[in-house]
C-alpha cells in the first residue's frame, strides 16, 4: 500500500527555480519511490496518510564532501591548509587505524548528517582499508545514502598514511563488495591532492575508476600555496586542472572539492569533461583559502554541489553551508537550496534516483517546522538558512523509510 504524506511541499525545479504546494501530497509507493506529487485537492485517501501539516516537506541534503575522521577536530583555527593537515588532520587519520575508532568516528557522522537533514554524503574516511569498510557497514546500518572513499596518497605526507598505486588492489576489492549495495552506497576511487600524489598514482586511480565503473573523489586549486606546490612537482606551465586532465582524473563522476583559484580555460576544461564541483565555502573561510567564483563557473556550465568539508567547516548543516554561500556570492536562496539538493545529486551521479520529487525517484526527504509568519517561498528557504545554529528537521526519510 502506498503512503500519502501531506503539507507542505518544495523542491528545486532548476538551478535558481523551485516548485511549491502550500497545501500538497507526496505519494510514496511500496518500493519507496517516489508515486506521485501534486496539490492535495481534497484527494481521497487511498493509502496511509502521514498528515505532517502545517510542516514543509523538502527533498534531502546532499552533502558533495565530508572528512569522517576529522568530526573531533573541527573548530582548531589560525592555520593554512597544508599547516592545517599536519597539525591536526593527519593525527586523526592516524587514530582511525584502529578499526573501532574509525567505527565510531563513522558511526557519529551518519548520525549527525542525518539530524541536519543529510540523506546522502559524499564522505572520506582514512587511508586504512578496515577504516573505509567499517564506513561502508555503519552507512549500510544508518541507512543513509552514501558514496565513500579512502584517500590515496603516495608522496609528501606522512609514510604510516600512504597508500599508493600497490593500495589499488584493495580499493578494488572494496568497490565489488560495495559499489551500488542496496541502491544507496557507492565507492569512490579518492587520489587526495595532487600534492600528494605521484603521475602514477594519479594515473593508476582514473583507470581503476574508468575499469570498475566507480566515481573519483579529490581536491583541486583549495588554496595557493597548495597550488604553487602543484607546480613546482608537475611542472609551473600547467594548471592545477590540466594536470589532472592530463592522468585521467577529469571525467563524468569526479567530485573535485573547492575549485578557488581557477581560470577560465580551467573551468571550461571542468565542464567538457563533466567534472562536478563540491562548492565549500565554510571551510574555504575557515582556512582563509580564497573565495570560489560561482558565476565564472556557472557561466561555464559546471556541476555544481555543496559540501560542508567537515573538519575545516565547523558544521553539519548545509544550511549553515548554503548562508556562507549566500554571504560569498551574489546569489539567491533558490540558488543555494537547488545547489544542496539538485545540484548534489547532479554532482554524485545520482540524479536519476534522488534530488527532488519527481515520479520515479528514490523517496528521500525531510520535514522541518516553519514560522507561521513565512508564507512565501524563498521566504521559507532564506528564513530555514538563518536560522541560530542551522535548521534540523523533525523527521527524515530515505528510500520511503522513516530513519530519523
Amino acid at each position: 500500500m502506498s503512503e500519502i504524506h501531506r503539507g507542505a511541499i518544495l523542491h528545486a525545479t532548476g538551478i535558481d527555480s523551485i516548485a511549491y504546494y502550500g497545501d500538497g501530497v507526496l505519494v510514496v509507493d511500496p518500493d519507496g519511490k517516489i508515486e506521485s506529487l501534486g496539490p492535495w485537492h481534497g484527494r481521497s485517501p487511498d493509502g496511509e496518510i502521514h498528515d505532517h501539516r502545517p510542516a514543509l516537506l523538502l527533498p534531502g541534503f546532499v552533502d558533495c564532501h565530508f572528512h569522517i575522521p576529522q568530526i573531533d577536530v573541527r573548530g582548531r583555527y589560525g592555520f593554512s591548509l597544508l599547516e592545517w593537515l599536519d597539525r591536526f588532520v593527519y593525527p586523526a587519520e592516524r587514530a582511525c587505524a584502529d578499526p573501532e575508532t574509525a567505527r565510531d568516528m563513522a558511526r557519529r557522522a551518519f548520525r549527525s548528517l542525518l539530524a541536519h537533514g543529510t540523506t546522502t554524503v559524499a564522505a572520506y574516511t582514512s587511508c586504512h582499508v578496515q577504516a573505509v569498510r567499517a564506513a561502508f557497514e555503519e552507512a549500510e546500518t544508518a541507512g543513509i545514502r552514501a558514496v565513500i572513499g579512502n584517500p590515496l596518497m603516495d608522496r609528501e605526507t606522512p609514510p604510516d598514511l600512504r597508500a599508493g598505486v600497490d593500495a589499488l588492489a584493495a580499493c578494488e576489492e572494496t568497490a565489488e563488495r560495495w559499489e551500488g549495495k542496496a541502491g544507496r552506497l557507492f565507492y569512490a576511487f579518492t587520489p587526495r591532492f595532487a600534492v600528494s600524489c605521484t603521475p602514477a598514482l594519479l594515473a593508476a586511480s582514473a583507470e581503476a575508476a574508468k575499469r570498475t565503473g566507480c566515481r573519483i573523489m579529490t581536491h583541486l586549486a583549495e588554496n595557493m600555496e597548495e597550488v604553487r606546490r602543484v607546480g613546482a612537482l608537475f611542472g609551473a606551465d600547467r594548471s592545477y586542472t590540466a594536470v589532472y586532465s592530463s592522468h585521467g582524473i577529469l571525467a563524468p563522476g569526479t567530485i573535485a572539492a573547492h575549485a578557488i583559484h581557477l581560470s577560465d580555460e580551467d573551468c571550461e576544461s571542468l565542464a567538457r569533461t563533466g567534472t562536478a564541483v563540491a562548492h565549500c565555502p565554510s571551510s574555504n573561510f575557515f582556512l582563509k583559502s580564497g573565495r570560489m567564483d560561482l558565476s565564472m563557473l556557472d557561466n561555464h556550465d559546471v556541476t555544481i554541489g555543496l559540501g560542508t568539508d567537515v573538519g575545516a567547516g565547523p558544521s553539519f548543516s548545509l544550511w549553515e553551508t548554503m548562508r556562507d554561500m549566500l554571504y560569498t556570492n551574489d546569489t539567491t536562496p533558490a540558488r543555494a537550496f537547488s545547489a544542496a539538493t539538485r545540484g548534489g545529486a547532479l554532482a554524485l551521479g545520482l540524479w536519476d534516483r534522488i534530488g527532488d520529487f519527481s515520479p520515479g525517484k528514490e523517496a528521500d526527504f525531510c520535514v522541518y517546522d516553519v514560522p507561521p509568519d513565512l508564507t512565501a517561498p524563498e521566504e521559507m528557504i532564506a528564513g530555514l538558512i538563518f536560522t541560530e545554529g542551522g535548521a534540523r528537521p523533525r523527521a527524515v526519510w530515505i528510500g520511503g523509510r522513516k530513519v530519523l
